[in-house]
């Protein structure tokens, strides 16, 4: 089976039979896929590309491969290495022995395999410092003997040079004394070098100094230490955002996406007034990649674990993940058949089906300007739930504040439940709902709970459709991506502009903003109880996280029914207690707006009494509702690093 690339999306694809395609398939400009009348088959590329390990964006030093440093090693070890200049060093050998006219007759005395062996224990250590110690340890110094008299004085230290015998055996050595030749002959060094290890002792105990070629003095070494303590607290001095998935155990911290290294190095320039402090723009990308573990908040398409594993596996790896690959693209394949499917039949239903797609889009943060002083503030988020008419290509966006609630299945079934009132006037009899798997919004008990709820009172049909992750894209990501394009370069310093902006983004489809108060968001956990799904029709508990479809009808809206498989039957259960609940009225979930930080409010009033902030919206930011409970441990590092 070939396995290739979509260019398009990103996926990977089963490749369809050639002659299928030229026969029965023609291409669709607008989704870049293969299409006939019955089903769509991915677009297939004319290369497979090759797979390669992503690069990441974070690079870190590694000195160890720098080619000065593999010089070096070279150097050190007496391989042969080219210099600076390119020229080619050849590899140090042996040389020969001494004559056999000298004194001490080293030739007969130390053998030709233990000069061998005294060569490589010295060529083998890895610092000039270990060589120079090396050569103290088998030299010795002495006294001249006889000094003539009136006679000028050449030198004032007579030496000694040993091989040991013994290194094989080491500690027990064996020292014969040989003469100068040979010892620097069997090392293959120079006498200067000599010279230089006797330079380096610091006391007559033999303690030799550093080497310090390639250090910093002393001096320098304050001023980088200094340099660097500079570059943290400007970094520092930039606050973080909360992800847009808001995951529980996420530790990544995030900057605000209007930020890049480069423009924090423009602002860091501004931020040092004396020449001598600062660095240059690598040193503060390298400190900034290797002493923070810090990211651009960016919107990024959904990458799937389950493509990327296969992708980059081997192929003995591939033969093992295979089924599961398969299984996981059949299972796409299901899902987006079933989407349009349901969109087809909510455009043939004369207006009693609705199909609608529903997602969360990145928290746009306020105020947004040029001014550098805004990057250091802590900004107020405005949240963004929009839901997506596939029958009116009409997007519905439900905006608020983060001072008014925050982003969970609460503030989700809210809004629809607003969308499902309205439309239930104008006739619509059933709903179709489709999103990615968030469990903290979408995929969890209260909204299905949710959902029986609204079938039992307003008798209606209700279904969802759960996209597979990774694979989630819709047209929900368009209506976000309009509005992206909308705000970008663009002075905004109140929600209310942004809705307004929000509202006139795209030029075909109007899109609508319903602004969204604390006393909108109803409370719907009310309804569910620890045993509301324990009974299956199975007998086994409801796997919530598990559920890839699920529908409730009002003709019976305590009998949910849910699969596990978008390709096979519907299992059912019974809702235990929920036929009291739907009596009741869902209540406010809050008396009053929800507030926000304490420090990101400091921060806003602070940008209204620098001027950057126009008058007119400086009494928005100043009647901000507070909430001293909330603990922000981002907030409260950024305060301690001021």
């Amino acid at each position: 089976m070939d396995i290739v690339l979509d260019d398009q999306t990103g996926d990977l694809l089963e490749k369809p039979p050639k002659t299928t395609i030229c026969e029965e398939y023609v291409l669709d400009e607008s989704t870049g896929e293969f299409v006939n009348k019955h089903f769509v088959v991915s677009l297939v590329p004319k290369n497979l590309v090759e797979t390669k390990e992503p690069q990441r964006k974070k690079r870190k030093a590694i000195p160890e491969t720098w080619h000065i440093n593999l010089r070096k090693k070279a150097r050190l070890s007496g391989q042969s290495y080219y210099d600076s200049c390119g020229t080619i060093k050849p590899m140090k050998i042996m040389s020969p022995p001494c004559p056999k006219s000298c004194q001490f007759r080293c030739s007969e005395r130390v053998s030709e395999s233990v000069r061998q062996d005294f060569f490589n224990k010295y060529h083998c250590l890895e610092s000039t410092q270990q060589k120079w110690e090396f050569i103290l340890r088998f030299t010795r110094t002495d006294n001249v003997q006889k000094i003539k008299l009136n006679a000028k004085v050449r030198r004032h230290c007579s030496r000694k040079f040993f091989i040991a015998t013994g290194l094989q055996t080491y500690p027990s050595e064996e020292f014969v004394k040989v003469c100068k030749t040979m010892f620097l002959n069997t090392l293959s060094i120079s006498d200067s070098v000599i010279r230089k290890a006797f330079e380096k002792i610091t006391n007559k105990n033999g303690v030799l100094n550093d080497d310090l070629r390639g250090n910093l003095i002393r001096t320098v070494s304050e001023l980088k230490q200094k340099q660097c303590e500079l570059v943290h607290k400007h970094i520092n001095s930039f606050p973080t955002v909360d992800s847009h998935y808001c995951r529980e155990k996420n530790t990544k911290k995030y900057l605000n996406n209007e930020l890049s290294v480069a423009k924090m190095y423009k602002l860091y320039e501004d931020f040092v007034s004396d020449p001598v402090l600062k660095v240059s723009e690598r040193a503060y990308r390298d400190i900034f990649n290797v002493d923070f573990d810090l990211h651009f908040h960016t919107l990024k398409k959904d990458a799937c674990d389950t493509c990327s594993q296969y992708q980059y596996a081997s192929q003995v790896q591939k033969q093992n993940l295979e089924s599961k690959f398969l299984f996981h693209l059949s299972q796409k394949d299901a899902a987006r058949a079933l989407k349009n499917q349901y969109k087809e039949e909510s455009l043939k239903s004369k207006g009693e089906s609705i199909c609608a797609i529903f997602d969360y889009q990145k928290g746009i943060t306020l105020p947004r300007a040029e001014a550098s002083s805004f990057y250091y503030k802590r900004k107020l988020t405005v949240h963004n739930f929009t839901i997506f008419d596939t029958r009116s290509k009409q997007a519905f966006n439900f905006m608020y504040d983060e001072s008014v609630t925050g982003s969970g299945p609460n503030e989700v079934s809210s809004a629809l439940y607003n969308f499902i009132l309205s439309n239930v006037k104008l006739g619509v009899k059933k709903f179709i709902f489709v999103s990615d798997n968030c469990p903290g919004q979408n995929r969890n008990k209260f909204l299905y709970a949710f959902y029986a709820y609204c079938a039992a009172k307003l008798n209606i049909q209700i279904q969802h459709l759960f996209l597979v992750t990774g694979h989630t894209q819709s047209e929900v990501d368009n209506v976000h991506s309009v509005i992206e394009r909308s705000l970008k370069k663009k002075t905004v310093f109140a929600p209310d502009q942004l809705y307004e902006i929000v509202q006139n983004s795209s030029k075909n489809h109007a899109y609508r903003v319903i602004k969204l108060g604390f006393k909108d968001i109803l409370d719907f956990k009310n309804l569910v109880s620890s045993k509301t799904f324990s009974k299956a029709a199975d007998k086994k508990p409801l796997k919530i996280s598990n559920v890839c479809e699920l529908r409730v009808d009002g003709k019976n809206p305590f009998t949910f029914q849910y699969k596990y498989q978008y390709d096979s039957e519907w299992s059912s259960m019974t809702l235990i207690g929920m036929e009291n609940n739907v009596l009741l009225e869902p209540k406010q979930l809050r008396n009053k707006p929800k507030g926000i930080t304490r420090a990101k409010k400091q921060d806003l009033i602070t940008l209204c009494k620098s001027g950057l902030i126009k008058s007119e919206f400086v009494n928005f930011y100043n009647c901000l509702p507070e909430d001293t409970e909330i603990t922000d441990e981002n907030n409260q590092n950024q305060l301690n690093s001021q």
